[in-house]
C-alpha cells in the first residue's frame, strides 16, 4: 500500500498557525502551493498560539495543510532520498503579545509530485450490514463507536487510487494548484509513514488514502508496521 494522507494532530501543547498561512507584511490573500513557490524566503507565518512544547510539526489551528515541519524532518526526507516536495524556510511571527524561541529552523513542507487519479465505489446501508468503526475525539483521547450500516438512504464513498496513473513520488498533491486552507491535506507515499515511525516524528498523523472509515496510524507506538492500515470493518 503506498497512499497515505497527512493529517494535523492539533497537539494542544504545540504551537500552531493560524487556519492557514498568511503574509504577515503585505497582502493577506490566500496562498497556493503553486503561488508559495514564488514568495522569497523566509516566508512570514504568524502564529495563532505559542504553545509550551516545541514538535517536529507545527500543524493549523483548523486545518490539515499546510504543514510546518522542523529541520530535523527536513534532514531525515533528504537523507531518505524522498521525492515530491519543496521545503521553503519560514519566520514564524508570535501572536499579539507573546513570545517565542524556535530551538530551530522550521519550513513549509508543500507538495510537488502530480496528481493521482482514482477510482470511485459506493456503498449504502442496504448493501453492507456489518459493522463500521467511527472514530472521534473526547477529552480523554480518541474514543471508539461501533455501528452498522441499516439506513439505506445512507451512502458511502470509497475511493481506490488508480497505481498506474502515481508518478512515484512520496509527496503528491490531490489538485495542480490546491488553494491553502481548511479543506487542504497532504498525499504522501508508504516511504514517509514508514520514516515517520522510523525518525518518530511528533504531532503529525497519518491515514490510509480515503478509506470509509479513516483510522489514525500510530507510527510512535507499538509494533511497527501495523497488522493492517485499515479498520477491520472496511469493506473491499
Amino acid at each position: 500500500m503506498n497512499f497515505f494522507t497527512i493529517n494535523s494532530s492539533s497537539h494542544v501543547y504545540s504551537p500552531s498557525t493560524e487556519g492557514a498561512f498568511f503574509k504577515v507584511t503585505g497582502s493577506r490573500g490566500l496562498i497556493s502551493s503553486n503561488s508559495a513557490l514564488e514568495y522569497p524566503e523566509p516566508i512570514d507565518v504568524l502564529l495563532a498560539t505559542a504553545g509550551r512544547k516545541w514538535m517536529d510539526f507545527l500543524t493549523p489551528k483548523y486545518s490539515y495543510s499546510p504543514l510546518l515541519c522542523s529541520q530535523r524532518v527536513v534532514d531525515s526526507m533528504i537523507r531518505a532520498k524522498l521525492t515530491g516536495f519543496k521545503a521553503l524556510l519560514t519566520c514564524l511571527e508570535p501572536p499579539e503579545k507573546k513570545q517565542i524561541a524556535p530551538p530551530c529552523p522550521y519550513y513549509w513542507l508543500i507538495p510537488t509530485g502530480k496528481p493521482y487519479r482514482w477510482t470511485t465505489k459506493l456503498y449504502s446501508g442496504s448493501q453492507k450490514t456489518h459493522k463500521y468503526l467511527n472514530h472521534f475525539e473526547s477529552d480523554d483521547g480518541i474514543a471508539i463507536r461501533e455501528y452498522k450500516l441499516s439506513n439505506k438512504d445512507c451512502v458511502y464513498e470509497k475511493r481506490t487510487p488508480i497505481e498506474q496513473s502515481w508518478d512515484g513520488n512520496d509527496f503528491n498533491r490531490y489538485m495542480e494548484d490546491e488553494c491553502v486552507g481548511v479543506m487542504g491535506f497532504t498525499l504522501c507515499s508508504r516511504r514517509v509513514v514508514d520514516l515517520a515511525a522510523s525518525e518518530k516524528w511528533t504531532n503529525i498523523a497519518f491515514s490510509p488514502f480515503f478509506a470509509v472509515e479513516p483510522v489514525r496510524i500510530d507510527h510512535l507506538n507499538g509494533v511497527w508496521p501495523p497488522k493492517s492500515f485499515y479498520s477491520k470493518y472496511e469493506p473491499e
